[in-house]
């Protein structure tokens, strides 16, 4: 009996030591590449879209038309914060606002677009021009694919726009062939 006594003493100093108050570091987010159940303490995660995020030179050619374009085209590619396996594309220099175009990543080497943006221009001024006439309430749209090989993404992506304000008429569209390295 003592020694039953004294077992179940051991057992309930034990016991309690066992349990551990310890913070376990680690990403909590499940939607992270490092996501980890077990840790009680936030630590920095990882997401597919940090492959894709950062300012890029870009190369557009092989247009199946009007190359002129896309000549001051600026590309950046930032985080969508609603969505951390999704990247916004940033484009600018077509006119005289920057077009978003959200994409889906593929895999983590690749990108899909298959989006449109509405642009709803106050003035003329500030309207999208093409072919000498200025557009107000233009709709653009990106398609295609963007690999990821080196801090480089290349691939053949469709731009296209059409004008909301008259019956969705189409104002362009033109496939290319881009290559954009990361600044």
């Amino acid at each position: 009996m003592k020694y039953y006594i004294m077992i179940i003493g051991l057992v309930m100093i034990i016991i309690p030591s066992c349990s551990s108050d310890e913070e376990l570091p680690g990403c909590t987010d499940p939607s992270a590449e490092n996501y980890n159940p077990n840790a009680t303490v936030q630590s920095n995660c990882s997401y597919l879209s940090d492959v894709f995020v950062g300012a890029y030179d870009s190369t557009i050619s092989d247009c199946s038309r009007d190359q002129e374009l896309f000549e001051n085209i600026q590309i950046i590619i930032q985080a969508d914060n609603d969505e951390p396996n999704e990247v916004v594309l940033a484009l600018s220099g077509l006119y005289s606002g920057t077009l978003l175009f959200e994409s889906v990543i593929s895999s983590t080497n690749q990108i899909s677009f298959n989006t449109s943006y509405s642009v709803v221009s106050p003035t003329a001024a500030s309207a999208f021009t093409y072919d000498g006439r200025a557009y107000l309430l233009p709709q653009f749209s990106l398609r295609g694919d963007l690999v990821n090989t080196n801090d480089t993404l290349t691939g053949q992506l469709t731009l296209s726009a059409v004008d909301t304000d008259d019956s969705d008429r189409q104002i362009f569209s033109s496939r290319c062939l881009y290559t954009l390295t990361r600044r």
